[in-house]
């Protein structure tokens, strides 16, 4: 399969539209000028419902999270990982 390379950029422009700016995981903020992929803090798009268990790639299923909220997370989802808050309207901090 050929990735587009410019489709990565609008999915995570689109989902800063529409979501805003915050880890769907933890709630918290997600700072875009963290460059260093590896950095836990750096964005990620994370799929709501996770490939391994049948979710799409498509834009409904995708939220920003953390790369550290993201991967502890793994394959797990809503169902079957009550402990995490999951929200798809994070409320703004005070």
């Amino acid at each position: 399969m050929t990735r587009n390379p410019g489709t990565a950029g609008r999915q995570v422009a689109w989902l800063r539209r529409k979501y805003g700016d915050w880890c769907w995981l933890c709630g918290k903020p997600i700072d875009f000028t963290i460059t260093d992929i590896r950095n836990p803090l750096h964005y990620s798009r994370d799929h709501v419902i996770p490939r391994a268990r049948g979710g799409s790639s498509s834009r409904e299923n995708l939220r920003l999270a953390h790369r550290g909220c993201n991967s502890r997370r793994g394959q797990q989802s809503p169902v079957t990982a009550p402990e995490w808050p999951f929200s798809t309207e994070p409320e703004l901090p005070c």
